[in-house]
């Protein structure tokens, strides 16, 4: 199972600057060629800081999509891997992970109804794994196969006053994309006077 990290440097100027204004350490992954929920957010960065993630998911329903607010899951939370497919039956009851037909997605075979599907992913920061939400759907899905496709990019910025899990929809200012597809690792730095990121060491 490949393990992905990004690392995340920042000088004593910047880190002094960044801590002041209270700004967390944010990271998003793409889905579906979209960023819409903060992934990850810490206060605890220091000088040299590690994200890392591995490629397990979970899928959910939920009723709910709105901009600012945290992810709630109204179905069951069901582990499922890339090329794996869900069925969230006529009940509402998100059944166990079968194999799929699509090898680089998870798929929810949705015979419920409207539901905005979602999927989550593990990943590590701290020190603490754990598995958050990572994109749900802004428009209600009816019946039907819902793909759902995560990419090895990932979005990084700094922002005060947000959390974990929350949905988003404005354009991150100040922010780094980082494509992972064909690599496993990636040192970056941020310099908070300038605003500006810089690549350093590919793995």
């Amino acid at each position: 199972m490949c393990q992905k990290s990004i690392i995340v440097t920042l000088d004593p100027a910047s880190l002094k600057g960044l801590k002041e204004s209270k700004y967390s350490l944010c990271f998003a992954k793409k889905v579906n060629d979209a960023y819409n929920v903060i992934w990850r957010s810490s206060k605890k960065y220091l000088a040299r800081n590690i994200f890392s993630w591995k490629p397990k998911y979970a899928v959910f329903g939920t009723n709910t999509y709105e901009a600012s607010v945290k992810v709630t899951a109204d179905t069951a939370v069901v582990n499922a891997e890339l090329g794996q497919e869900c069925t969230l039956d006529k009940n509402g009851i998100m059944n166990d992970a079968i194999s799929g037909t699509h090898p680089m997605s998870v798929t929810i075979n949705n015979k419920y109804g409207p539901i905005h599907p979602g999927i989550s992913q593990i990943c590590t920061i701290d020190g603490i794994e754990e598995t958050t939400p990572i994109y749900v759907s802004k428009d209600s899905r009816t019946k039907g196969e819902i793909i759902l496709t995560p990419k090895e990019k990932v979005l990084i910025w700094f922002e005060a006053d947000v959390e974990t899990s929350t949905i988003f929809e404005d354009a991150k200012t100040d922010a780094i994309e980082i494509d992972l597809t064909n690599k496993e690792s990636q040192t970056i730095s941020f310099d908070f006077e300038s605003g500006t990121w810089k690549v350093l060491e590919t793995k």
